[in-house]
């Protein structure tokens, strides 16, 4: 399964905040977004591990990281599915799992999320080990601690799981007195150097991901006041993509239920109580706290998968079920991996084209996905060659290209690159510096220019200013580019010479602003 998952690797981010975790292998700093808070400090520093091993770049580093984090989901869902039901079901959720699409897209790029899957898996593997007097406490307390420095929001899923492993094991208060001990250790294994190296502490980290939080929840979840059509239309998405994800387990499912009523006596799927424990905290997330990536299903996918599967359990117990009919079930366990395995590597989307007409219904999550935005980042390398990084700085716009701004940072990091929203310069980076500005204009050095990389070309989005080139630029193939001078503007944002274009801005008041508005630090006077 890993080299499933590194055969499709992504080479370039996928996504910004997948940039955003490489610029923290560098240097760990939220304030700057590098990377985004709340900064998932033991992702970037496995990172650092893989990268010191194998010279690797970030990039490729985290991807590592998180193929062997996804393949190890898988490893652990046969261990849980051959708990359930023998080595048949153990296979069966394997195999779904290496092939499902959001599982292989999501274990094949640099992100967070599959985090969430790989510490649900096993601590589902400890609840269905569970008994009085157990070391599985221990363990989960452990797993559970460690997993929320990879993605401090797991707490939110893995909670109920971990406290009923707790309580299944410990019948005496004195009991728990260990695994709250392994549990605060394993969480400050990674809070005490984060704390460390994050510029302001604990205090500024904990300060940016409220900031953060709160401005993206206000838009999408109805905990946080969220219009009703943005709860209606994440509701939809979690719930859409949740049953396209499972869809090719549904007939094995019914097939095992089918058998499980006729066998005699008959078989009800095993532990049902545990695992929809497992899964139920993050479907919940997923509904009322969703950020519109379809990695969000990874919070209670292995959960769910287990679920679905479980009537299938019959097919693991001896003279349950007719041969032919587990021959059947075996057909179609192979059918639904097969079905998947073309969605991800041959298909634009895990369900064809003609259905994927609604917007609830998930896209991208595909081999062609990763693809597209290689080859669209790969173009625009011989940038470096056709333009000058001490007079061009690269100029994005917001709803006209912007999203390269982050992955191009990274790709192209000797160039000063700028980000412009409305007519403020949002953001800027520079050699992996970035910093917030707000003064409304765009530094140049002295006699160099703003290019404007945009998504379609758009005549209005630049004045070039005196001496500026009235047209586009020819970058090469497929880049579309505009440049302003000293003098002109882009979006309304005025081009101004400056001698000190290019030295990042990294003092308190160039700093991700935390609650309120207010920056992280005092602003210097």
């Amino acid at each position: 399964m890993l080299l499933l998952r590194l055969a499709v690797r992504s080479r370039f981010p996928t996504e910004w905040d997948g940039a955003q975790l490489s610029l923290g292998v560098h240097h760990f700093d939220v304030t700057q977004d590098s990377p985004n808070a709340p900064g998932y400090w033991s992702y970037v520093f496995a990172g650092r591990v893989v990268r010191a091993l194998t010279h690797l770049s970030p990039h490729a580093s985290l991807v590592v990281v998180t193929a062997i984090a996804s393949a190890a989901t898988g490893a652990l869902l046969f261990v849980a599915g051959r708990r359930l039901g023998g080595d048949w079901l153990g296979w069966s959720a394997a195999a779904f799992w290496a092939t499902s699409p959001v599982a292989w897209f999501y274990g094949s790029i640099v992100n967070v999320k599959v985090f969430d899957a790989v510490a649900l898996a096993g601590l589902i593997v400890l609840a269905l080990k569970a008994r009085p007097g157990g070391r599985e406490a221990l363990w989960a307390a452990v797993a559970a601690g460690v997993a929320t420095g990879f993605r401090p929001s797991s707490a939110l899923v893995l909670a109920p799981l971990a406290l009923y492993v707790l309580l299944r094991c410990c019948r005496r208060p004195r009991d728990v007195a260990a695994p709250l001990v392994a549990g605060a250790a394993a969480v400050a294994s990674w809070l005490g150097p984060v704390s460390w190296e994050q510029p302001g502490g604990l205090h500024t980290l904990r300060a940016v991901n409220d900031f953060m939080f709160d401005i993206t929840a206000r838009k999408a979840s109805l905990l946080y006041g969220a219009p009703y059509a943005a709860v209606r239309d994440n509701a939809g998405r979690a719930l859409t993509g949740a049953l396209v994800a499972i869809a090719p387990l549904l007939p094995v499912a019914l097939l095992g239920l089918a058998a499980g009523l006729a066998a005699r006596p008959r078989r009800w799927p095993p532990r049902p109580g545990v695992l929809v424990a497992a899964a139920l905290p993050g479907v919940a997330v997923t509904v009322l706290i969703w950020f519109g990536t379809s990695g969000f299903l990874l919070a209670h996918l292995p959960a769910t998968m287990l679920l679905v599967l479980s009537p299938a359990a019959v097919f693991g117990v001896p003279g349950s079920s007719r041969p032919w009919v587990r021959a059947v079930a075996t057909g179609l366990v192979v059918a639904g991996s097969l079905l998947g395995a073309q969605r991800f590597l041959w298909g634009d989307r895990p369900v064809p084209q003609r259905l994927a007409a609604h917007r609830w219904l998930p896209g991208g999550l595909s081999r062609a996905e990763i693809r597209r935005v290689d080859a669209d980042l790969r173009r625009y390398l011989p940038l470096a060659r056709r333009l000058d990084p001490a007079r061009d700085v690269l100029v994005f716009v917001g709803g006209n290209g912007y999203e390269r701004f982050r992955p191009l940072s990274l790709v192209l990091p000797q160039f000063a690159s700028h980000l412009v929203l409305g007519t403020n310069d949002a953001m800027a980076t520079y050699r992996t510096e970035a910093w917030f500005d707000d003064d409304h204009r765009l530094e140049v050095p002295a006699g160099g220019r703003a290019v404007v990389l945009l998504e379609r070309d758009d005549p209005g989005a630049v004045q070039p200013g005196p001496g500026g080139p009235a047209g586009p630029l020819d970058l090469g193939p497929g880049i579309v580019a505009r440049a302003a001078v000293p003098g002109g503007a882009v979006g309304g944002l005025a081009v101004v010479a400056d001698p000190d274009a290019l030295r990042p801005k990294t003092d308190a008041a160039h700093r991700r602003p935390c609650g309120g508005g207010r920056p992280c630090r005092p602003r210097a006077a």
